[in-house]
């Protein structure tokens, strides 16, 4: 047990149970641990004491240090609020019969949910403009970044209609909430997608259910239906000439592409198996449930509103490990999903359903205020992560990071060679992350080193056993090699960096013309079309085609802010490394090089 100044002792402990591999790949292998090591770990630790306060703090002294540094935890990792005050004012309840509100009155009343939350619109518009138009590497069009800005709906989120301390419960929901692919398959539609001959995996299962169930009206989440956006506006679902645009040439628009594709063949796919459900149940399947959009948009949902959610087992679980918990499973819980992202939020590890209580529960670890809104956690996600699943962006995320290509020059006479070291050492040629802050990874370091390496030290490196290739190369091998592997880092970042900023101001700008351009025009329609037929088909039609269009548009606005957002910290990653690159060349020409002979 810890008393007063111990508490923090007991933070430096749980700092290290709290690290994950990647931080310890970062931090390397002796972390000061007196110190908050990021965002993410600091806020696990402070969750994990604030759940056994009751063992690490004795006496009143001891609490409050505790306390003190919950209430401190923004400013210790170098976060400050993400919201002001002066925004805080402008929230506003959702209306009474909105969507959001209907859906916490039914899970209050039926589910027998326990929350001091509301729904909320959070001015979004004034947070984005603030966002792009201070401390900016783009070279911005802030007039069409306004602008676009002014079309972006406010933001939806919860927030808190009382103050609340450290250690409170926020919201609780009875496991009977949480839906899984698990619980999928118990429902009468899952068991019959369960017995169709076409070896569905989950994903397919989830998605094909989620794409009829949300026109069922008697769907035990009509609620949540009825609450979710008709588009998503992520790099999934936007209009592939916005997407181009948006992102150029990067790293990024490939992985939006080939999650794209895997999706396109996932839906041709599964189109057997809703030609059998159409055939089968003619006066109850719809033609429009079925069409690319509603793929999507399933697809959509379960990445960006579903969390992992571990249970109890139940006593019929048949599965042969002795855990008395279940697997974490990816889950569908409504209300929880209005809360949003944050680097610095207000709740974590909140996806363990209480084995005694049978609910899952959501804690804060740090103070929050009445009227402030209530963020969670989705995981240390990088703004490309986000900005791919979730349809936004960071500004200044202190999770980003960026993958860079340090591919060798074909024409390199000993290519096969370093190709070779690198193999053995279990090392990649061209792709490596790096950060807007802190040190490079030893990894892409030393990769460069072989990439510069000359004849005579190839050589030297073919002698050595692979088991101990890779400690060596992550050492300098020659001044004369660490100046060229330096050399080649920077000449590699300063054509990435040259690349990034090559991208227009005018993608703002010219968004209207990109969305009524032909490629444009033909890609927003038809998302229209099968959106509309889809709702036609579910007898929910409640908005005029002018009105999808309009909102199918807004999405689009709303991907090229975040978007720019993106490219912003990926140019202020570049600027950083090559910061560093010159502070390392810097450091290097500082030692004195040792004759050949010995002597100094």
């Amino acid at each position: 047990m810890a008393s007063s100044g111990g508490v923090c002792k007991s933070l430096c402990k749980a700092r290290e149970k709290c690290l994950t591999e990647e931080e310890r790949y970062w931090l390397g292998e002796f972390p000061d641990l007196t110190k908050a090591i990021s965002p993410r770990n600091e806020a696990a630790a402070l969750s994990w004491l604030v759940q056994h306060s009751e063992i690490v703090c004795r006496g009143e002294d001891a609490k409050k240090e505790l306390h003190d540094l919950c209430s401190s935890y923004l400013d210790r990792v170098g976060l400050t609020s993400e919201v002001p005050d002066c925004l805080l004012r402008k929230s506003q309840r959702c209306p009474d019969d909105s969507p959001e509100i209907v859906m916490f009155k039914t899970y209050t009343e039926k589910y027998g949910m326990i929350s001091d939350l509301e729904p909320a619109m959070f001015p979004c518009v004034e947070r984005l403009r603030t966002a792009l138009t201070q401390n900016t590497s783009l070279p911005v069009d802030y007039n069409s970044l306004k602008e676009i800005a002014e079309k972006v709906p406010r933001l939806r989120g919860l927030r808190a209609k009382r103050s609340f301390a450290p250690g409170e419960f926020v919201l609780e929901l009875p496991d009977s909430a949480v839906m899984s692919v698990e619980d999928i398959k118990k429902t009468d539609f899952g068991r019959l997608l369960a017995k169709i001959p076409a070896n569905l995996s989950d994903d397919s299962i989830a998605l094909i259910w989620t794409m009829v169930e949300r026109w069922e009206d008697e769907s035990s989440l009509k609620s949540l239906w009825n609450s979710l956006p008709r588009f998503f506006g992520t790099a999934l679902g936007v209009p592939t000439a916005v997407l181009e645009a948006a992102l150029c040439d990067t790293p990024l628009l490939q992985q939006a592409h080939e999650a794209r594709q895997h999706l396109e063949d996932e839906f041709k796919a599964a189109d057997p198996v809703f030609r059998t459900l159409l055939t089968a149940y003619p006066s109850y399947m719809r033609e429009g449930w079925f069409l690319r959009q509603q793929y999507i948009w399933a697809a959509e949902l379960w990445y960006a509103y579903a969390i992992q959610v571990q249970r109890p087992k139940d006593s019929n679980d048949s599965s042969s490990s002795a855990s008395t918990t279940s697997a974490p499973r990816m889950s569908l819980v409504s209300c929880v999903g209005l809360a949003n992202h944050s680097a610095g939020p207000h709740v974590v590890h909140f996806s363990a359903v209480d084995p005694v209580t049978r609910r899952l529960r959501l804690r804060c670890f740090r103070p929050i205020a009445e009227g402030e809104q209530v963020c969670i956690s989705y995981g240390p996600l990088p703004n490309s992560r986000l900005l791919l699943f979730y349809g936004f962006a960071i500004k200044d995320n202190p999770f980003d990071e960026h993958e860079i290509r340090i591919q060798m020059p074909k024409t390199d006479p000993l290519l096969e060679k370093k190709k070779d070291v690198l193999r053995r050492a279990k090392m990649t040629e061209e792709k490596h992350l790096v950060r807007p802050q802190g040190p490079l990874a030893a990894g892409m370091v030393a990769a460069a080193r072989v990439m510069a390496a000359s004849g005579d030290e190839l050589q030297q490196l073919k002698r050595i056993p692979n088991a101990a290739l890779q400690g060596k190369i992550q050492k300098q091998l020659s001044y004369e090699n660490e100046r060229a592997a330096l050399t080649f880092l920077k000449e590699r970042v300063s054509e990435a960096l040259a690349e990034a900023s090559k991208r227009p101001s005018a993608v703002a700008s010219d968004l209207d013309q990109i969305l009524k351009g032909e490629e444009g025009a033909s890609q927003i329609e038809k998302m229209v079309v099968e959106c509309i037929k889809g709702e036609e088909g579910g007898g929910s039609m409640t908005a005029t085609a002018e009105k999808i269009k309009e909102l199918a548009e807004e999405s689009a606005r709303a991907f090229v802010v975040f978007s720019d957002i993106y490219f912003d910290g990926l140019i202020k990653t570049y600027q950083h490394v090559l910061k560093t690159l010159d502070e390392m060349m810097k450091a290097l020409n500082l030692v004195e090089v040792t004759p050949s002979n010995g002597t100094a």
